[in-house]
């Protein structure tokens, strides 16, 4: 059987928040999910309790050959074998659990990427499905099944009364770990809201009243956890990307990115008291955060980068992508690209990443879920 290697990734546009349901929480007990039932799925792959009826009443020469002695010994046997051997651990399911704004949501055009752009090969990859890597969608307000990662998964975008196939870090991330895992299956559950502050868009437990969004993402990650248990997998989240801080970046926001440190520790702490019981590693989870972009429209980026990096720094499970880094995208170039080219913003938008580094970014976040998943 083929190893399964689960990511979950869920998105929900901000025109669909209108509908959801209270969140749920995971057992406390399930710290190494073990807890998780066995299900036919799980039991199936175990060693039959027919198998052993038979091989016992083979080697006894004496042992009746008719019906009724073979279902009294089936029955025995299947009770014997309950209790005297071990039942099989539920294969470990990695998850992978991301949230965010707009840059995570995914506003970018699909329809900047050519072979041109990109190059044929590349091109013919993105453009398509990726079976292996598979995300769960919401239509109206019930969780159905995954799906191919494949680009206009994002934002719904209607521009002149035609409609733009948008895509986020998601399908970057298919590419990545399609290639680094090929012969896994891949789940991705993404929730992400554009335009959402970290200072009242994404207020938790401990910054109380809790906000919608965060309540909602609480939801959506125990659902998809609970669809693997179901599965009979046992969920370990190998990390949450986490792509959002434009929002307390603004012109008018100067406190607000002052406050971003204090609030990123809060929002992550809770979020560490939900699911540290899926932890992948010393039952911690791990938090992937990335720098937001030294975009115009971000007059305070450098307070919320410098609160990123500082946060950082303050645990071992604690990790930060450079996006500003040199040569990402462009030899030459500092950082990723986001002036080149437009959206429902004309006639350019930089708000969001052009096309290129959108796929740049899903990379990014890719290698470093592949980094973990090879933490033992």
């Amino acid at each position: 059987m083929k190893k399964s290697v689960l990511v979950f990734a869920f998105f929900l546009s901000f025109c669909w928040l209108g509908a959801g349901c209270g969140p749920t929480r995971p057992a406390d007990s399930a710290s190494d999910g073990s807890s998780f039932g066995q299900s036919s799925f799980s039991s199936a792959s175990s060693p039959s309790s027919d198998s052993s009826s038979v091989s016992s009443s083979s080697s006894d020469p004496t042992s009746a050959p008719d019906s009724s002695a073979s279902s009294d010994s089936d029955s025995s046997s299947q009770s014997s074998s309950g209790s005297s051997e071990p039942v099989p651990k539920p294969e470990h399911a990695k998850v992978v659990l991301m949230a965010g704004q707009s840059n995570m949501l995914g506003c970018t055009f699909a329809e900047y990427l050519t072979p041109q752009s990109i190059g044929g090969e590349r091109y013919e990859k993105v453009s398509g499905k990726f079976e292996g890597v598979r995300i769960l969608l919401e239509t109206g307000n019930s969780l159905d099944d995954f799906v191919p990662v494949e680009l206009g998964q994002g934002n719904k975008a209607v521009m002149d009364g035609v409609y733009h196939k948008c895509f986020g870090p998601e399908v970057g991330m298919a590419e990545y770990l399609s290639e680094a895992f090929p012969d896994e299956t891949i789940y991705l559950i993404k929730f992400a809201v554009g335009g959402s502050s970290l200072k009242e868009g994404w207020t938790s437990e401990s910054r109380p009243p809790v906000n919608y969004n965060y309540q909602y993402f609480k939801n959506v990650a125990n659902s998809g956890l609970k669809i693997l248990s179901a599965a009979g997998l046992a969920p370990k989240i190998v990390g949450l990307c986490w792509m959002q801080g434009e929002a307390d970046a603004e012109s008018t926001r100067e406190a607000w990115s002052l406050e971003y440190g204090e609030n990123l520790a809060a929002l992550v702490s809770d979020l560490r008291m939900n699911f540290n019981a899926y932890a992948w590693t010393e039952h911690t989870l791990n938090f992937i955060d990335a720098y937001i972009s030294n975009s115009p429209d971000w007059t305070f980026y450098k307070n919320v980068n410098a609160a990123k990096l500082s946060f950082s720094k303050k645990s071992a499970h604690n990790y930060l992508l450079d996006t500003l880094a040199p040569d990402l995208v462009e030899k030459g170039r500092n950082g990723l690209i986001f002036d080149r080219e437009a959206t429902t913003l004309t006639p350019v938008d930089v708000k969001h990443y052009d096309s290129s580094s959108m796929l740049k970014l899903g990379n990014m976040f890719g290698e470093a879920v592949a980094e973990l998943c090879r933490t033992p």
